[in-house]
């Protein structure tokens, strides 16, 4: 026993008997643990063999629009974070520098790679907003019906895919007519 514990046992008894009582069941479980057969030794612990998972898995889950949606706002945030932060910045930073950087930028930008990114990130744009608007209202308590959050989450990417097209619809016709 530990000598202030054995000092402090010496003066009350209630504490000499609480250790004895916790390193009595501390043996208990250590011999409880001894290996069986069929166990494995890993380190050292002692792992039963089991067929279950140790974790849950996607091979378990049915698919449905809630994770599809859970995964695109994820997916959109980091894209809005990594990609168009840098982007908006740098279209601001061109403003700022003169017409020369300006031209620079647009140069790039209007090509068919920059028409892509920026089509992609009007679409991040939009399915981030929407989903978070569907979180929003999922946490003043509405919408968890199973139907109900069924087809919200359906909804998102759709009014997503809906909003950048007729956005971009909106840009082409001005900058060819």
């Amino acid at each position: 026993m530990h000598p202030e514990i054995g000092h402090a046992a010496q003066k009350n008894p209630a504490i000499l008997f609480a250790c004895r009582y916790v390193f009595a069941k501390a043996l208990v479980r250590l011999q409880r643990l001894q290996p069986c057969a069929g166990s494995l030794i890993r380190g050292q612990k002692l792992v039963k063999p089991t067929n279950r998972p140790l974790s849950p898995h996607l091979g378990i889950y049915k698919w449905g629009p809630a994770m599809l949606v859970s995964i695109l706002h994820r997916a959109t945030g980091d894209a809005l974070a990594l990609l168009g932060a840098p982007i908006l910045v740098w279209w601001l930073y061109s403003i700022s520098a003169g017409p020369e950087s300006y031209e620079f930028f647009t140069g790039i930008m209007t090509t068919i790679p920059g028409f892509i990114v920026m089509i992609g990130m009007t679409f991040a744009l939009f399915e981030h907003t929407y989903s978070g608007l569907r979180h929003f209202v999922l946490d003043a308590g509405a919408g968890y019906e199973l139907q109900t959050n069924k087809l919200w989450s359906a909804a998102v990417p759709v009014l997503a895919l809906f909003s950048t097209a007729a956005l971009w619809f909106f840009i082409s016709s001005k900058l060819i007519g």
